[in-house]
């Protein structure tokens, strides 16, 4: 299971969320568009009892149970550049653990981002010293 990425957690957050993915894609088919997408997959995660709040709405970004980012991406965009950038996002953050990238398109691709604990330590003492 892909949450076991996130240490011990009562929910299988990432298995929601891309089951939530699936039911969104399959809802909306044939015209996936970004926002009614993103709108239906965090209404499906909290109806499966996920916690997820709205960071920013134009950049379709969200926290989910206060553990990861949830980032939903139009078809268009590049996944790996916007994992990069939340990689170096998430060196200067304790409490956030990782970042799921969901793709708006049939099927819905997802993208993992995490930091090691040993790469975040360093980043944080470099930042100190400076």
């Amino acid at each position: 299971m892909i949450s076991t990425l996130l240490g011990l957690t009562d929910k299988p957050i990432f298995e929601i969320l891309y089951r939530s993915a699936y039911r969104a894609m399959f809802h909306l088919e044939p015209n996936i568009t970004l926002r009614p997408f993103a709108t239906q997959v965090v209404r499906q995660a909290k109806a499966e009892k996920l916690k997820v709040e709205t960071i920013d709405p134009a950049e379709n970004l969200y926290l989910v149970e206060n553990l990861a980012w949830l980032v939903i991406i139009p078809a268009d965009q590049d996944i790996h550049a916007v994992r990069k950038e939340f990689l170096s996002r998430l060196l200067y953050v304790n409490d956030v653990k990782g970042a799921f990238i969901l793709v708006c398109k049939t099927p819905p691709i997802w993208g993992w981002a995490q930091v090691s604990e040993g790469a975040r330590m360093r980043a944080q003492k470099r930042q100190k010293e400076a």
